[in-house]
């Protein structure tokens, strides 16, 4: 028995975005669950392109709150900060820390969950420490740059 499938394949990019919703429902979830007065505070880690681009799709949800923002660089924190305030209505939010030191983030008790966009080579450790904070954590990529370092 044979089966034509006329279907065409998946591009990377399509992969990327399907997979980011899927990932990103548990946390939207999470924010309707807990109630109307309650919201997730967000820790960015990593505010590049991806980071910066992913942080504004978080900003658009209700119920998320992007309460700090860590960079090396200071023109992409800076940046990035500046994008959350320019977000906020004013009326419910409060003021978006940005920080140089990812530690920094993680060691914060209104920290709920963070967003993880370094380079490639940074993603096992964030996620290690995140993981040892209790922090929740939405990362794309691969945790690590080789087989061994993911073990």
């Amino acid at each position: 028995m044979t089966t034509n499938v006329s279907r065409r394949p998946m591009t990377r990019r399509q992969f990327i975005r399907r997979t980011a919703c899927v990932a990103a429902g548990p946390l939207i979830l999470s924010a309707s669950a807990r109630g109307a007065n309650d919201r997730i505070a967000l820790g960015v880690i990593g505010t590049g392109q991806r980071g910066t681009a992913v942080m504004r799709t978080f900003l658009r949800l209700g119920g998320v709150e992007v309460v700090a923002v860590c960079d090396v660089q200071k023109d992409r924190r800076e940046t990035a900060a500046a994008i959350v305030h320019q977000s906020r209505d004013g009326a419910t939010q409060n003021g978006c820390k940005a920080e140089r030191d990812f530690r920094e983030i993680l060691g914060r008790d209104d920290v709920d969950a963070v967003l993880l966009a370094p380079q490639d080579h940074w993603h096992g450790v964030m996620a290690v420490r995140a993981a040892e904070s209790g922090k929740d954590m939405y990362c794309e990529k691969p945790l690590g740059v080789a087989v061994r370092e993911c073990q």
